[in-house]
């Protein structure tokens, strides 16, 4: 028999996709123009966005985070993240872009959490938060970039 004791909190996920997408859209400045961005995190971890597809109202960014030393103790991160830029929220999709299941059936044959996706968007938050907060772009600042910029 299936027990059904898991209560989803809405307001919780709309909370953690809203800061998922001020965090993204802080490490993404030109995401119009840009389709890959690659940071270095505290120069072990190198971390990529790529854009896989644009939309008028939605871009899809696959993320990635690659160790440099490839320990077999933490492979590499994969996540969809679909963002909505009408709503300014930005959630975490399946690898076929399709949106997940808010609460699975547990057991079920992929062995996932009853939380699964809850927890993979509070997992990219923190990731977001760690490369804001130790990150290094990979792209170097002109001056006559910056020059253009205050104009």
């Amino acid at each position: 028999m299936l027990k059904n004791d898991y209560k989803y909190n809405l307001t919780n996920f709309m909370g953690q996709c809203e800061l998922n997408y001020g965090l993204l859209c802080r490490l993404l400045p030109d995401i119009e123009n840009e389709d890959e961005f690659d940071y270095f995190v505290k120069n072990r971890f190198r971390m990529n966005l790529q854009v896989t597809e644009r939309c008028r109202y939605t871009t899809c960014i696959h993320f990635t985070v690659n160790n440099d030393e490839q320990s077999n103790w933490l492979p590499e991160i994969e996540i969809d993240i679909r963002l909505y830029h009408d709503a300014h929220l930005a959630e975490v999709v399946d690898n076929r872009g399709v949106a997940m299941l808010p609460i699975n059936p547990y057991p079920n044959p992929d062995m996932l959490h009853k939380d699964e996706k809850q927890g993979l968007n509070e997992f990219l938050s923190e990731w977001l938060f760690f490369c804001l907060k130790h990150g290094q772009s990979t792209e170097s600042i002109k001056a006559d970039w910056l020059a253009r910029k205050e104009e």
